[in-house]
């Protein structure tokens, strides 16, 4: 691992919203790469951290809350959580900070948004990674939206995830209290335990007292809703970037939401992590990590 020091936490107004992301500085002053990550729905800019300790220290590594998540600003509306809009914020960031030589990096509906805003700048970004990205067969853009695990392996998708976020505990005692709750259970139990700390140790905001999740219940709900209104096939047909696809093959836990068709466009591969459920970077950041060194030539 490279021991980066703790991240730079930082916000700007983008878009009209104020958006928070973290920043590993290079250890050199001229960053020799630059990796962009944005997570999944209802998380959070810190679940990258094992993944960005197994990158160079060379390298400067920017982790976004995209909004309504983490300490990023909610949208005064339920339109204000399109991930066509998230993908907008993400093109703003990119020419409000000039960045350029990046590795763009997204899982779940990250991996979505990741490639949607890759498409529109092409001389920016130099390739993608994209862990088990939300990206639906074609056919299925504006019917109902994603449906949770199943109870037992093999068994019918449990509760739409719309409603399974609105349901979520919102308040903690500590963060110890909430990883010792989710340690043993659902998808969560298979996760790097290092990863499950960065989950639940950065991932509540004090209140009252006691400890808030940092992205609101509601937020989580309300992008969620948003997965079935996206169609990102333009904007993927558009890449001309290298593409690397992390699709899970585990039988058990959390089903993969990447389309096969992925595999149909010219500049991608795709690659199945057979011992991964959906939740690739939380099981496996250092094979994560090293599918994004790959894409520096």
């Amino acid at each position: 691992m490279s021991g980066r020091p703790e991240p730079d936490a930082s916000s700007d107004r983008i878009r009209g919203l104020q958006l928070h992301w973290w920043d590993w500085p290079a250890a050199a002053a001229d960053p020799v790469r630059t990796a962009f990550l944005i997570h999944a729905t209802g998380f959070h800019g810190r679940v990258w951290d094992q993944v960005v300790r197994r990158l160079p220290a060379e390298w400067r590594c920017i982790a976004l809350e995209v909004r309504g998540h983490g300490r990023s600003e909610i949208p005064p509306d339920p339109d204000g959580f399109s991930w066509h809009e998230i993908a907008s914020d993400v093109v703003a960031f990119f020419n409000d900070h000039d960045l350029r030589h990046v590795i763009a990096v997204g899982h779940s509906m990250g991996g979505c948004v990741t490639a949607m805003a890759s498409a529109e700048i092409p001389d920016r970004i130099d390739a993608l990674l994209l862990a088990d990205p939300v990206i639906r067969d074609a056919e299925l853009i504006g019917k109902p939206g994603l449906q949770g695990p199943p109870a037992k392996p093999g068994g019918k998708s449990g509760p739409n995830l719309v409603e399974l976020s609105r349901k979520r505990r919102r308040l903690w005692p500590s963060a110890q209290a909430m990883f010792d709750s989710f340690a043993d259970r659902g998808p969560f139990a298979g996760w790097d335990r290092r990863v499950l700390h960065d989950y639940c140790d950065h991932g509540l905001v004090p209140e009252g007292g006691e400890w808030a999740l940092a992205t609101e219940p509601e937020s989580e709900a309300r992008t969620f809703e948003q997965a079935a209104k996206t169609d990102p096939w333009p904007a993927l047909r558009r890449l001309t970037q290298p593409l690397v696809v992390l699709r899970a093959g585990l039988a058990g836990g959390t089903q993969s939401t990447t389309s096969k068709k992925i595999g149909d466009l010219p500049t991608a591969t795709v690659k199945i992590i057979e011992d991964c459920d959906h939740f690739i970077p939380m099981r496996r950041p250092d094979l994560v990590a090293r599918e994004i060194r790959t894409l520096v030539v």
